[in-house]
């Protein structure tokens, strides 16, 4: 108990000096009187509204990923999944495109703390999340195209052209894993004929069939006749 308490500690400490130490580089870049002016916007009505608005996004992503996992016989806690979720999305933002990238920690973590969950459960109630979350993004996206459309400024009309050809790729991406799933087809399979890789130069063996079992995963759940794929389809 005296090793944990120090490692704890120590963990502690370093995260805190870490964040003392970005806050000092921020002050120091931006100004004091930046900083209090940016920060004074969260005690007005808009701050706490975006405030309100960030707490329902994090409550309804994890609730999604748990429903997810619930879908495929695993009932983790809602608190036990939060800090992987946050984990996650933090990276995520950290990332050029603030898409992609910081499934790869939660899968890693979430193995970690819940072992008792097989890999391949974990890989694809993190795909499915991710998916459903793109497809909820992609609704947005368009309802916000078009309201830019009707009322935005088009004194930059590259950037409207850039975002259209962006909303297109995007509507590609997920139409084509929707017609794979529906012919039952792998992506995974597809990708490495594509582009003449071979699985075993990437992947070994229980790593790839783990990952090609998450896909079949992925599958079962992006099913019309499943409840839990409306609710949280509902939730992205």
């Amino acid at each position: 108990q005296s090793r944990f308490f120090m490692k704890r500690l120590l963990q502690f400490l370093l995260s805190f000096a870490l964040g003392v130490a970005v806050f000092l580089v921020v002050m120091y870049k931006v100004g004091s009187g930046a900083v209090v002016k940016a920060l004074g916007i969260f005690f007005n009505f808009e701050g706490l509204a975006m405030v309100a608005i960030t707490c329902f996004i994090i409550y309804f992503g994890c609730l999604k990923w748990k429903i997810i996992l619930k879908n495929q016989g695993h009932r983790p806690g809602f608190f036990k999944l939060l800090p992987l979720w946050l984990l996650g999305s933090a990276i995520t933002y950290l990332t050029p495109a603030a898409l992609f990238g910081g499934e790869i920690f939660r899968i890693y973590f979430a193995q970690k703390k819940f072992p008792e969950i097989p890999s391949k459960t974990i890989m694809a109630s993190v795909a499915a999340d991710k998916i459903l979350s793109a497809t909820g993004f992609f609704a947005v996206m368009i309802l916000g195209l078009f309201s830019f459309s009707f009322f935005g400024d088009f004194s930059y009309s590259w950037a409207v052209a850039v975002c259209f050809c962006f909303a297109l790729g995007f509507l590609a991406v997920l139409l084509f894993f929707y017609y794979k799933k529906w012919k039952k087809q792998s992506v995974l399979d597809w990708l490495f004929k594509t582009f003449g890789a071979r699985k075993s130069r990437f992947l070994n063996g229980k790593t790839a069939e783990d990952i090609f079992s998450a896909e079949q995963e992925v599958f079962q759940f992006f099913n019309f006749h499943n409840k839990a794929f409306w609710q949280t389809l509902g939730l992205a």
